[in-house]
C-alpha cells in the first residue's frame, strides 16, 4: 500500500541519509542488472502445465517451502555468488525465491536458502503480528518479488509496490517489516538498520530531474511506496531489476534503462520514514 504523504519522518532521517551518502560509492541510487551488469535475478512464471520437479533446500529453508516446484525446464541460474532465482507460481498462489540455486542432472533443483510468500496474503512474514499468512517466511522478512523490478511493470508505466534497496553497509539491527538482520555490518548509530524505509520526499516535483520515462516510473514508486533496506552490497546503494537475458527474453533493459538512470536524483531528495512504521496498523 502507498505511504501517506503525512507518514512520519524519523528523527534521525538527516543523519541516516548523510551516512548513506558517505557510504555509497555513487552519489545516487544505482540500477543493477541493466547494461553489461547482469547481476539481476531471473524471474520465471509457472504455467498451469509446467511439470513439477523436486527441490532440495539445504540451508535457510522455511518450513513452508514446497518440496516439488513448477520451475520451467529452461530456467537458468546467474553466475553470481548469490545465484538467485525467483519463481512466480500464479496457479498455486506463491512467490518463491531461491538462493545459491542449482539444477541437477536428473531435473531436480538444490538451493542453500529460500523464501516463500503467498500471493493472497498481505505479504508480511508470518512471524510478524500484522501478518495474515503464517507460512510466509524467508529473506528476513522481504519476499523475492520486491527484490527485483520486472521489465513488464516498468514498461507498462506503473510500479505499484514497495521496492528493496541494497546498501553498502547496514546497522546490525532490524525494524519492521524485517524479521532479522545480517550478522555483519556496523553498529554506527547513524547507519540504517535493515527494514529502514526511505522515500523521495513527497513534496518534490519529479519533473525537475529530467528523467527518462522508465526512470520516472521507478522514481514515482520510490516517492509513493518507498524502498526498504533489506541487504548489503559491499558497494553502491542500488535497486535490482530482473535478468531478462537468463529469463529467455533477451536484453530488454538495454533500450529502456541504464545503471545511471536515477543519477539526477541526489540522496538529499530522500527522507527516512519513522523506523518501524507500519502503515497497515493504522485504523
Amino acid at each position: 500500500m502507498p505511504l501517506s504523504p503525512d507518514a512520519p519522518r524519523d528523527s534521525k532521517s538527516s543523519s541516516i541519509i548523510s551516512f548513506l551518502k558517505q557510504d555509497s560509492s555513487f552519489p545516487y541510487v544505482r540500477i543493477t542488472g541493466t547494461g553489461d551488469n547482469q547481476w539481476g535475478s531471473p524471474v520465471y512464471v509457472s504455467k498451469l502445465d509446467t511439470p513439477a520437479v523436486r527441490l532440495d533446500c539445504t540451508g535457510w529453508c522455511p518450513a513452508a517451502i514446497p518440496d516439488r516446484i513448477h520451475l520451467p525446464a529452461a530456467a537458468t541460474v546467474p553466475n553470481t555468488s548469490d545465484g538467485t532465482v525467483t519463481l512466480y507460481d500464479e496457479y498455486r498462489g506463491y512467490v518463491l525465491g531461491l538462493w545459491r540455486a542449482s539444477p541437477n542432472a536428473d531435473g531436480s533443483w538444490t538451493a542453500q536458502g529460500a523464501d516463500v510468500y503467498y500471493s493472497d496474503s498481505n505479504g508480511l512474514a508470518g512471524s510478524l503480528p500484522g501478518s495474515d499468512e503464517a507460512r510466509n517466511a524467508g529473506h528476513r522478512g522481504l519476499n523475492s518479488m520486491v527484490r527485483v523490478l520486472r521489465y513488464d511493470e516498468v514498461k507498462s508505466g506503473l510500479v505499484d509496490h514497495v521496492l528493496e534497496l541494497f546498501v553498502n553497509t547496514a546497522r546490525m539491527e532490524h525494524v519492521f517489516p524485517m524479521t532479522g538482520h545480517e550478522a555483519h555490518g556496523t553498529m554506527d548509530v547513524s547507519a540504517p538498520p535493515e527494514g529502514t524505509r526511505i522515500r523521495i520526499k513527497p513534496w518534490i516535483n519529479l519533473d525537475g530531474y529530467n528523467l527518462s520515462p522508465a526512470a520516472k516510473v521507478i522514481a514515482t514508486a520510490l516517492q509513493r511506496y518507498g524502498a526498504v533496506i533489506g541487504d548489503q552490497t559491499g558497494g553502491p546503494a542500488s535497486i535490482g531489476v530482473e535478468n531478462t537475458v537468463l529469463g529467455g527474453r533477451g536484453d530488454l533493459w538495454r533500450t529502456l534503462l541504464t545503471p545511471d538512470a536515477l543519477k539526477n536524483i541526489p540522496f538529499d531528495a530522500f527522507e527516512v520514514v519513522e523506523l518501524g512504521y507500519d502503515p497497515t496498523a493504522l485504523p
